[in-house]
């Protein structure tokens, strides 16, 4: 055979082979053009209006979650960007939901999709959210908690993404409505349906979704539960942030969250072209900028802000204390401790009490407390009385505050701590969804009372 003959041979095997090659349809490249990317965040108002006294720490903030999702959105350009949840918070109350910093962010990145969290539903009445009229570059406000009278719903219940006018993505939202110290009136006003009912009946609704996405203010146990209990379910993603494997598998459904506070998620996966989703990947993106070669010439990490410390053992003038002391004592004696062991947690070390008297007999004790929280905040000013043995005996608030509009209901808060010392008190969460800042913030200042009132008393 010559030469020439076997090169034509060879070319010709060639063409045949990649003729067979590109006729075939190659396993995966339809389907790899149908692959999806989410960025979730959650949380925002923490970031937004961190507890700080810093004037310019909100902005740092905003610059580096801007940074974040603008690099995303170049490497991603059909990302679907969503929040799971609290992106309003307790200074928000006073501002139109539209000029508020999350709307702004939303805006901007074209968000899809945005959950109504805990502290949406305690703030969105008194900054315009509930009902809201859509505007067109605005995201779609998604929830389940609806008027307890008339049974309209507060938002949409689901909305509807398409990817490439093809796959229908669909978002649905959940929180727990749980307001009773933190906004009782809500709790009368509103109402949260059975949540399988509601979910099953939005995943039925026409046209069929390709995926089911719930965005989730719910807690770890809830998330998981839901799963467990509700079909149909593709991903959870959930609002907040906390240690432990990105992602839980229960059932079908893929419980997907953040690994820290400060951070983004970036969620990926495939639809597959006879149906289902496979190749599921989240991963979480930290605000903070990594080290390396040239580490030194890079923006500084993220810094977490310093929160404002309370004054205790604030002495006030005599009329003040006495109309609200008097049925506690007939006569006091004040004096002066130096709670150097607490200085890291108090504004000054030196700290006045009131030894209370009826007679001769020693009835308790009295410290006053202020506690200046910041713009738009709650300004926490009570007296904390204890026994002699020093358990907490009552609260009783100088000005009665409002958390985001809100009275504080005095005896609901306090009435499960009354008769403890500080080392048998525990932080207890219920009824205070939406402003758990604010409460936990409360709870220490009137724990951390007990903890130095014990140094009067030798071990």
């Amino acid at each position: 055979m010559s030469k020439n003959r076997t090169r034509q041979l060879i070319l010709t095997t060639i063409m045949l082979a990649c003729a067979v090659l590109f006729a075939l349809p190659i396993s995966g490249s339809k389907s790899s053009s149908k692959r999806v990317f989410v960025v979730l965040t959650g949380q925002l108002g923490e970031l937004f209006h961190p507890l700080t006294l810093e004037k310019d720490a909100s902005e740092r903030n905003i610059r580096f979650l801007e940074e974040a999702l603008a690099k995303l959105k170049k490497k991603h350009p059909d990302a679907l960007f969503v929040d799971a949840g609290n992106y309003l918070d307790v200074p928000d109350y006073g501002e139109t939901v539209y000029r508020t910093p999350a709307l702004t962010l939303f805006r901007r990145f074209k968000y899809t999709a945005v959950n109504m969290g805990a502290s949406e539903i305690l703030v969105g009445e008194k900054s315009h959210l509930f009902h809201r009229k859509r505007e067109k570059d605005e995201p779609h406000y998604v929830t389940m908690i609806e008027e307890s009278g008339s049974g309209r719903n507060l938002g949409e219940i689901f909305s509807d993404a398409s990817i490439r006018n093809s796959s229908v993505l669909r978002f649905m939202g959940v929180t727990r409505l749980d307001h009773t110290l933190s906004a009782r009136p809500l709790k009368s006003r509103l109402r949260e349906p059975e949540r399988g009912t509601v979910l099953k009946a939005a995943m039925d609704s026409l046209p069929v979704p390709d995926v089911n996405l719930l965005l989730s203010d719910l807690s770890r146990e809830e998330n998981l539960a839901l799963a467990g209990k509700v079909s149909g379910l593709d991903f959870i993603l959930d609002a907040k942030a906390y240690p432990g494997d990105e992602v839980t598998k229960v059932k079908d459904a893929f419980i997907c969250h953040r690994q820290k506070p400060q951070s983004v998620g970036l969620l990926s996966f495939r639809i597959r072209e006879k149906g289902g989703i496979d190749k599921v990947a989240f991963k979480t993106l930290s605000l903070e900028k990594r080290g390396g070669l040239f580490s030194l010439f890079r923006k500084k990490p993220l810094p977490s802000p310093e929160p404002p410390l309370p004054v205790i053992g604030k002495l006030v003038d005599k009329e003040l204390f006495f109309d609200i002391v008097t049925d506690s004592c007939d006569k006091y004696e004040t004096g002066r401790l130096n709670a150097r062991k607490y200085s890291n947690l108090l504004k000054d070390a030196q700290v006045y009490y009131y030894d209370l008297y009826e007679g001769e007999e020693l009835t308790g004790r009295a410290f006053y407390v202020d506690h200046f929280l910041g713009r738009q905040r709650t300004h926490y000013m009570f007296f904390t009385f204890l026994t002699p043995d020093n358990r907490i005996s009552r609260v009783k608030f100088h000005i009665i505050p409002h958390i985001a509009g809100w009275k504080i209901e005095e005896i609901d808060f306090f009435k499960p701590y009354i008769g403890k010392k500080w080392d048998e008190m525990v932080f207890i969460p219920e009824g205070c969804e939406g402003a758990l800042t604010e409460y936990r913030i409360l709870y220490e200042d009137m724990n951390l009372v007990s903890r130095i009132a014990d140094t009067l008393i030798p071990e």
